[in-house]
């Protein structure tokens, strides 16, 4: 939905949703599959990537998503305006928020009393040394994985305080909220729009 109200209808959005549910079970179908070189059910470390694609792969894109895109008039007639999505936005963005956050404490709870034989107890924290064994993409991957969070943490709160107050005072704050997301998506020139 662009600044005006106006929903971004392009032709592949009604297939977004069913692109990103595929995805998400082929991921989890790969982590999951001893067969296909995964975890495993029985290994309580899959679990945390199991909660990382459900939060960054599932969860978070359909949040956003659903606040600009049309997804038809069947959709769009039980949410016809930005108003109306804002409570399944936000229910999904936390949702998405959640999962992560507990990926996150299964990742460190692993890591810090081992959680199977494959996974023994090891600290990745001070992250910037890396142990001798671990190649430098661990490290990389904690980095980016705490920034990751800490900014989803932050977006998330942010997102609930913006909430509430809206609710007390009816004034917008934090007009800059989310804005990053719409122009990333409605940056392609002059796309087809729908009321």
């Amino acid at each position: 939905m662009l600044s005006s109200g106006v929903f971004c209808a392009y032709p592949v959005s009604y297939l977004t949703p069913l692109v990103i549910l595929c995805v998400t079970v082929l991921l989890l179908t790969l982590i999951l599959s001893p067969d296909l070189r995964g975890y495993g059910f029985k290994d309580p470390f899959a679990y945390h990537a199991v909660f990382m694609v459900l939060g960054f792969g599932l969860f978070m894109p359909l949040g956003v998503l659903v606040y600009v895109m049309d997804f038809g008039r069947g959709f769009n007639s039980l949410y016809p305006s930005r108003e109306s999505r804002r409570p399944l936005h936000g229910s999904l963005l936390l949702l998405s928020a959640i999962c992560i956050v507990i990926g996150y404490l299964i990742a460190f709870t692993c890591h810090q009393n081992g959680c199977s034989p494959k996974h023994p107890a090891q600290n990745h924290l001070p992250f910037w040394e890396p142990p001798q064994n671990s190649p430098i993409a661990r490290s990389a991957h904690v980095v980016i994985g705490l920034l990751a969070i800490i900014g989803v943490v932050l977006q998330t709160g942010l997102g609930l305080y913006k909430a509430v107050q809206y609710e007390k005072m009816k004034v917008r704050i934090f007009p800059w909220h989310g804005e990053s997301e719409v122009r990333v998506l409605h940056d392609p020139p002059s796309p087809p729009l729908l009321d």
